[in-house]
């Protein structure tokens, strides 16, 4: 059962029910010093409206004693890491007595603001929601802070790569390392109910460890996908640009992708999305050489319409389609359009002819 501190009442009794329990030796502050090698020109954008120096960012994670964004729902424990000299920094706030949180928040929004961009793990959704909602309960002022939510930006750079986007999973999966004796973060509220209620501080300390672990992944992710000697960044990093509509900044990214070793699946994807920037800024000549290069089906598909409706060439149309419709499987959603396709170009080609 998760503790409820939506007011100050709830506040108080609680301290008058278990102020007798409250001798601790937990401090509110820790500290971790971790030595760094880092290249700082590390570059963000696009996933970012624009670049920033790392000195600028703060990485944030909460615990919390409770999963929503209610009133309830109390920050017991903040961790914030940035950088200092050749230092990763990562400091620790912890409220040991409920009726103390305002000095918890106080302190994060006091670095917030000698900060420009706070870097989170879904934040966006849950850790700066639930501390604006303290900051209203305990009458702080919130400063206005830029955020990067590096959940939303891993979903987008592995999206094809990924089963799973828990911060675990991309620790696995992209960093390379995987957590051993690790308390989930669900697991958070129910240890410092036990360490208010009972002094048990076994649970609280792998809290503790597990909110340290979540600051530092956060800095070594953003490090990994502010990375362009990588060639999934690279990749990301166009197909960002062509979803905002800049193609020509897409193809400078992808000139880079293409010349490096990769799977040969991934040269084609690159490829192909290259085709589709020539095709969006007119250079269609240029698309079709590599159409013709790729030749898949949704290539096929390309050299089809562009032969149909550009070169008025049904029957070479007719011929990428039937190519197109060979290597299409029954069971896909583009069987029935390319059959629709075959009937209409056939038709034009009797056309031709009568």
């Amino acid at each position: 059962m998760a503790l409820d501190f939506s007011n100050i009442h709830s506040l108080k009794r609680f301290e008058q029910k278990n102020s007798k329990r409250q001798k601790t030796d937990f401090n509110f502050e820790r500290e971790y010093n971790f030595s760094i090698d880092v290249d700082r020109n590390l570059s963000i954008f696009p996933f970012f409206e624009r670049d920033i120096d790392l000195n600028e960012a703060v990485f944030f994670d909460t615990e919390t004693t409770g999963l929503s964004h209610g009133a309830g729902n109390m920050v017991f424990l903040a961790g914030l890491g940035f950088l200092k000299g050749k230092k990763f920094v990562v400091r620790q706030y912890f409220v040991s007595n409920p009726s103390v949180e305002h000095r918890l928040i106080e302190t994060v929004i006091d670095l917030f603001s000698k900060k420009n961009v706070v870097v989170t793990y879904n934040g966006k959704c849950f850790d700066i929601p639930v501390i604006r909602t303290r900051c209203a309960l305990n009458g702080i002022c919130e400063p206005e802070i830029e955020q990067i939510d590096l959940y939303h930006i891993s979903r987008f750079v592995w999206k094809d790569r990924l089963k799973g986007f828990r911060l675990v999973d991309v620790e696995k999966d992209i960093l390379n390392f995987t957590r051993k004796g690790d308390l989930p973060g669900s697991m958070a509220p129910f240890a410092y109910r036990e360490f208010l209620l009972r002094g048990e501080k076994k649970l609280l300390e792998k809290v503790f460890r597990h909110n340290l672990t979540d600051v530092y992944s956060l800095f070594k992710l953003f490090l990994r996908v502010g990375d362009e000697s990588r060639w999934d960044i690279l990749h990301a990093k166009a197909r960002k640009h062509f979803k905002e509509k800049n193609f020509e900044a897409a193809l400078e990214y992808l000139r880079k992708v293409v010349k490096l070793n990769i799977p040969e699946n991934f040269k084609k994807d690159a490829y192909f999305l290259a085709s589709m920037c020539l095709k969006r800024i007119g250079e269609l000549e240029k698309a079709v050489l590599l159409w013709k290069r790729i030749g898949d089906v949704p290539s096929l598909i390309e050299l089809a319409k562009f032969y149909e409706h550009k070169k008025r060439n049904y029957s070479k149309a007719l011929v990428f389609t039937d190519l197109a419709i060979k290597n299409t499987s029954l069971s896909s959603p583009l069987y029935a359009d390319l059959l629709k396709r075959e009937k209409r170009l056939r038709n034009k080609v009797k056309t031709l002819f009568t």
